[in-house]
């Protein structure tokens, strides 16, 4: 859960498939923000994404968190990949929510619909006019970042619904267009889903278009953040091990056949070998009935030289 060390009662988070996913620091800052959006506070996060998986990011207002003064409202701006998704407004009659897709209301119809966010990989394609790479480049530059701006706000009363179309990242890009990216998936809209009609407010800024706290989640595949050294790389098999693993049983068995039998014709040779070596020593009588071994040496025997003969 991201945490901002000087407002630690806002909390964000964003599920994979329905679990929190594992948040890794983002050394390096994050120098995809808006430059537009204007904030006290950044806090700045990398999580894994996967193929297909459907994600939804949860803000937590803390209880000890003081709406005051003049009774605030913090308004939650969620955008994916630069795309405004939803702005929940937060009081303290309403801590907690979730945001797990794009609400719309399709033209000609009253029933409004949510599209799930989903994770999708990047697909590129080659020989693009000059025209759109341009323009791939530009969306390839707020690829794979989940964005929730929290500001300070009053409500002033009741609005009447925003325009929504149904506005869907791209992820087949122009390979020009994702030089020098990082960018791995982008986000995609599930089917549709009928919701109830939401409620939409006015808001007043208190901050004059400061906001109090930016929470970044920059999304990258296992592979991608591996090679961004966010997380260890996963160690390689053993050549031998992976070469075994592609053998029939009945290759297995004969190679283990004949290892037992080179082992066995190993073990004969150092037998035999052992049997031939001589050890050699010095005469010696040890006394093992003492404390310390004794060691008793052959006295020569004496030999008589006479001096007087000349």
């Amino acid at each position: 859960m991201a945490i901002c060390d000087e407002v630690p009662q806002i909390r964000v988070t964003v599920r994979v498939n329905g679990s929190e996913a594992a948040e890794y620091n983002d050394e390096d800052g994050s120098p995809e923000n808006d430059p537009s959006i204007k904030v006290m506070n950044t806090v700045s996060k990398y999580i894994e994404s996967q193929d297909d998986a459907t994600f939804s990011i949860c803000i937590t207002i803390d209880s000890s968190y003081s709406f005051q003064p003049d009774d605030h409202s913090l308004s939650c701006a969620v955008l994916v990949d630069g795309k405004w998704i939803r702005t929940p407004i937060m009081t303290t009659r309403r801590l907690a929510v979730e945001v797990n897709g794009h609400d719309w209301l399709p033209e000609g119809s009253s029933t409004w619909k949510t599209q799930p966010l989903k994770f999708a990989g990047i697909t590129t394609v080659e020989n693009t006019a000059e025209s759109r790479v341009k323009e791939d480049s530009i969306a390839a530059k707020s690829l794979g970042l989940i964005q929730v701006c929290v500001q300070r706000c009053v409500t002033t009363g009741k609005s009447a619904a925003p325009q929504q179309k149904n506005t869907a990242s791209t992820t087949e890009l122009a390979e020009k267009a994702l030089k020098g990216s990082a960018a791995s998936h982008g986000a995609v809209y599930g089917a549709d889903v009928d919701i109830p009609t939401p409620n939409f407010v006015k808001c007043t800024d208190l901050d004059e278009g400061t906001g109090l706290i930016r929470f970044n989640f920059k999304y990258r595949s296992r592979d991608s953040l591996q090679k961004l050294m966010i997380i260890p790389r996963t160690p390689s098999p053993d050549p031998v091990e992976e070469e075994i693993g592609n053998l029939s049983q009945e290759a297995i068995v004969s190679l283990a056949r004949r290892q037992l039998l080179h082992e066995r014709a190993t073990s004969n040779d150092t037998i035999k070998a052992e049997d031939m070596t001589v050890i050699k020593k010095e005469a010696e009588v040890y006394d093992l009935t003492g404390e310390a071994p004794v060691c008793v040496r052959k006295r020569k025997r004496a030999k008589t030289i006479d001096l007087t003969e000349d």
